[in-house]
């Protein structure tokens, strides 16, 4: 038995001898072909990486998405919303291509989701409307861009007004006031000013379609008075002055007041 046992352990220690030196010329043989590869490719020409064709790529892309976007609004301006509807969303699929970092804080694609809930509001799909306003106001806000916060705010409003919801209408309408006043506040550029001025005029005047319908021409008259006051004294769109005092003689009808408009 212990002739046995010596035998055995002679035989495995002969084997595992070698399987050892097996796995030692193994090592030294790749790291001969490895050493072998680094000497070759010493004497390889060296490629510099160049990033022309990606930039090009790149700028094709935005190309493209700027046109699908010009060609969505001239849609828009033509009726044609189902051309409209499939250009935005093109625009869109490009500009998340292109814009693959922060989406949830671009700019650009906030401006998709915007044309796509002006196109679906035109369309009569009010909920499909709402979240693509939506969707672009959560990007905005994040930005903290003001004066698209309250633009966004103000197209959620009137989708509102139009399926009859008018209580959300108007809370969306005040918020945009809110933060158009702000972004005012912030302003510098006399120029900027005057832009946020007219587009508060343009929520006062919503407002008062809003409140007319509710059936309080009290602040309907109110806002379109105050409406009409900016839009006088910055010299704004004639049509624009028009609309104004057209609606202020009409709300002096139902309460009854004579304005200085009722006459023209």
């Amino acid at each position: 038995m212990p002739d046995f046992q010596e035998n055995f352990n002679s035989i495995l220690k002969k084997r595992l001898f070698k399987v050892s030196l097996l796995a030692f010329i193994a090592l030294l043989l790749f790291c001969f072909i490895t050493y072998l590869l680094l000497q070759k490719t010493q004497f390889l020409p060296k490629v510099e990486v160049n990033n022309s064709f990606m930039n090009n790529y790149l700028v094709s892309i935005y190309e493209r998405f700027q046109e699908l976007d010009y060609k969505g609004m001239e849609a828009l301006k033509s009726n044609k919303l189902n051309n409209a509807l499939s250009s935005f969303k093109q625009a869109l699929i490009l500009k998340k291509e292109i814009y693959t970092i922060n989406q949830n804080k671009n700019p650009e694609i906030a401006t998709s989701y915007r044309n796509l809930g002006a196109t679906f509001y035109l369309m009569g799909r009010y909920d499909e409307a709402l979240e693509y306003h939506r969707k672009a106001l959560e990007i905005r806000e994040k930005i903290n861009d003001y004066e698209k916060i309250s633009d966004s705010y103000r197209n959620i409003g009137i989708v509102y007004a139009d399926r009859g919801n008018l209580e959300k209408a108007l809370i969306n309408l005040k918020k945009s006031l809110q933060v158009i006043e702000k972004a005012l506040f912030k302003a510098e550029d006399p120029d900027i000013k005057i832009i946020y001025q007219l587009k508060k005029a343009l929520i006062y005047y919503d407002m008062g379609k809003v409140y007319k319908l509710i059936g309080n021409y009290k602040k309907a008259l109110k806002c379109h008075e105050r409406a009409y006051t900016i839009r006088k004294a910055l010299n704004a769109d004639k049509h624009d002055i028009e609309l104004s005092e057209m609606a202020i003689k009409e709300i002096g009808l139902y309460l009854g007041q004579t304005t200085k408009f009722m006459f023209l």
